[in-house]
């Protein structure tokens, strides 16, 4: 049985010679690469065989839609790749770089959760948390706040304006910051579905 994963971009080498790449997946469909030598013959119906219905491919079309706000984009970049090596899920990624678009892309974009810098170019980050509740913007989702100046009262100032959680960037890992996205969700959408 071969299982292929769910992530576009990943590869499986058979042999010397055979490489199946992932390049979509997404809505009950796998779209696959075949890269072979001349020598080596792939059928058409082999690989139309390969359907995302079939058990040994394994795909999940659920992806979890991330609003990033932060002015650095090698954050932001990051942030993408930290949550993109997630084995347990995909995710979909909208960015702003500054408070104003940030607020413009809450209103249509509907996250599931917002990874928002403190120091953005136009408002901090509890300023933002402020104006999104002005604007009485459609969108209930947890905040986890990233910054790269840490104090007690800036954190506690954090999760009284609204954040849900609050991390530094300095000390910021791939398996800390997809722990807290995980956390964040699932919390909101327990709270949500009690209330």
């Amino acid at each position: 049985m071969l299982v292929l994963s769910r992530k576009p971009g990943q590869q499986l080498r058979i042999g010397d010679s055979l490489v199946i790449s992932i390049l979509e997946c997404g809505r009950n469909r796998v779209s696959i690469g075949i890269d072979a030598p001349p020598k080596v013959r792939v059928l058409r119906s082999e690989v139309d065989s390969l359907r995302p219905s079939h058990p040994a491919i394994a795909c999940d079309s659920r992806s979890r839609r991330v609003l990033i706000v932060d002015d650095n984009a090698t954050d932001r970049e990051l942030y993408r790749r930290f949550l993109s090596i997630d084995e347990g899920q995909t995710y979909q990624f909208v960015e702003a770089d500054s408070a104003e678009m940030g607020l413009q892309l809450l209103d249509g974009a509907a996250p599931e959760c917002v990874l928002l810098d403190y120091r953005l170019p136009d408002l901090n980050g509890v300023e933002f948390l402020a104006e999104w509740r002005r604007r009485r913007l459609p969108t209930d989702c947890p905040v986890l706040m990233l910054t790269n100046f840490g104090s007690e009262e800036l954190v506690v100032e954090a999760l009284k304006g609204g954040a849900f959680d609050y991390l530094k960037k300095g000390t910021l890992t791939p398996e800390l910051l997809r722990q807290r996205v995980h956390g964040a969700i699932t919390h909101s959408k327990a709270y949500h579905t009690s209330a």
